[in-house]
């Protein structure tokens, strides 16, 4: 068996979501994958059980990307408010800076390749938010909703103003994405 090369795995990651930016979820295949990514068909396979495999685990890959940039610069010990803004304002300037990868998960929001296993890893990355949304309802901070409906609200806003950016109808200044965050 050969050994798995962590270049060549990137590479075929890149060249996924290049494929999924430029033509669609609908239109990619392995084939098209393998010329993008400069490696043969059979070399992905060496990474990845199949297309639904390949799709899940760039899905993670990007989700852990995201929360890595959305999370890492909070600190838990200010107060609850300062951490919301942050955690908002860091995940549209992810978003905003990160168009291949939105437009990527935006086709995969509602899309069934996504298998259980993925999905509530893709959770887990982003429980300190539900944690957060839950701590500003014990504080009367937030209105005592489920944390669904507040994550869908905040999120929602924030990914419709993204895609007025990303279509160049909005600016994305410091000021714009404040009154964005505000609403949220």
């Amino acid at each position: 068996m050969r050994e798995k090369d962590s270049n060549k795995k990137l590479k075929i990651l890149n060249a996924t979501l290049d494929l999924v930016y430029t033509q669609g979820l609908s239109k990619l295949s392995m084939s098209k994958i393998a010329k993008t990514a400069d490696v043969s068909p059979a070399t992905i396979y060496i990474y990845f059980e199949n297309k639904e495999d390949l799709i899940n685990k760039l899905y993670l890959s990007t989700k852990e990307t995201m929360s890595t940039a959305v999370f890492d610069s909070i600190d838990s010990q200010q107060d609850l408010k300062i951490q919301y803004y942050q955690i908002l304002t860091n995940f549209i300037t992810f978003i905003m800076q990160n168009k291949k990868a939105f437009l990527f998960l935006e086709q995969l929001h509602n899309a069934p390749v996504l298998d259980d296993e993925t999905l509530q890893a893709s959770d887990e990355l982003f429980s300190t938010l539900s944690n957060l949304y839950q701590e500003g309802i014990d504080q009367k901070l937030l209105k005592p909703v489920s944390l669904i409906a507040l994550s869908t609200a905040t999120s929602s806003i924030a990914m419709e103003y993204v895609k007025l950016f990303h279509k160049e109808l909005v600016t994305g200044t410091d000021e714009e994405i404040n009154e964005v965050v505000s609403i949220c």
